[in-house]
């Protein structure tokens, strides 16, 4: 006679449409947006994102800002980067 285990599993970081698995994650696009009331309710009326490619979460949070960014009237600008720390870096120098 064997027996069935069963292992509980919850993946953390992305949204899974998996039955049976659990998965915890974060709003990025509400993050962004978030932030952008933030910078704008404290005068800032020029404000780039850098962009993180195709890293996890970087289309929702790319999305955010720029729905945000139209929502208090402003030209969203959003810079060339990656999801590392170089990506950061290269899109920093776009700002300055």
């Amino acid at each position: 006679m064997s027996k069935s285990w069963i292992i509980p599993v919850v993946y953390v970081g992305r949204h899974l449409e998996a039955e049976g698995i659990d998965s915890v994650s974060n709003d990025d696009h509400l993050g962004a947006s978030l932030l952008v009331r933030h910078l704008v309710e404290c005068g800032h009326k020029l404000v780039a994102h850098i962009d993180g490619g195709r890293g996890a979460g970087a289309r929702r949070r790319r999305e955010g800002f720029q729905v945000a960014m139209h929502a208090h009237g402003l030209e969203p600008q959003v810079i060339p980067g990656g999801y590392t720390l170089d990506g950061g870096r290269t899109g920093a120098r776009w700002c300055i």
